[in-house]
């Protein structure tokens, strides 16, 4: 096996390693948290995919535990999607009770990095230095989604929703390469 190979190998280990620390990540429990964030994830026309509802779930129960905390939904409308993202989560929130004044909806995004962007776009950052701020997404999804948050004047934390393990492994492992493209490798252009 040749060098270059054999530092590929390594280097995919250790991202899988880096991204599976954040798999059972339930954060921002005993914080004030000013704002949580939803990813989006997909949808089958109006209805939310597989795992877009986990993350949902997930969101709606940390919600439930914090009645003061406005709540992010980030999505734009991707290919065969007929209402944004954001707009389906809207909808299956409240129609599983969530008041819709908390809702925030931010309709303009199709990738992680313009969740975090515009998502940030939406808070009031006069409320608090740093902002603390929850990030609910899938949980091969949350090491990079918290680390594109990452920067000062917030203070991220997450929460992963289960992911079934078929899903989780074939998401992981496109998830390494993803985080190799957004740290490493846009880094040397």
């Amino acid at each position: 096996m040749s060098a270059s190979i054999a530092a590929l190998f390594v280097m995919l280990f250790v991202v899988t390693l880096l991204i599976s620390t954040e798999f059972n990540a339930n954060e921002g429990e005993s914080e004030a948290i000013d704002y949580a964030i939803i990813l989006g994830a997909g949808l089958r026309g109006t209805i939310p995919s597989e795992t877009l509802r986990t993350r949902l779930d997930t969101g709606l129960e940390f919600a439930r535990r914090h009645p003061n905390v406005p709540i992010i939904l980030s999505g734009g409308k991707g290919s065969g999607e007929l209402i944004t993202e954001a707009e389906a989560m809207a909808n299956y929130l409240t129609e599983r009770g969530l008041n819709k004044e908390r809702l925030i909806l931010e309709t303009q995004s199709t990738t992680t990095r313009e969740n975090i962007v515009f998502s940030k776009q939406l808070m009031n950052k006069s409320a608090r230095d740093p902002l603390h701020v929850l990030i609910v997404t899938s949980d091969y999804h949350l090491f990079r989604a918290k680390k594109l948050a990452a920067e000062p004047g917030y203070q991220i934390y997450g929460q992963a929703s289960e992911s079934r393990i078929g899903l989780r492994i074939n998401y992981t492992i496109r998830e390494c390469f993803a985080v190799i493209q957004t740290f490493v490798l846009s880094k040397l252009k």
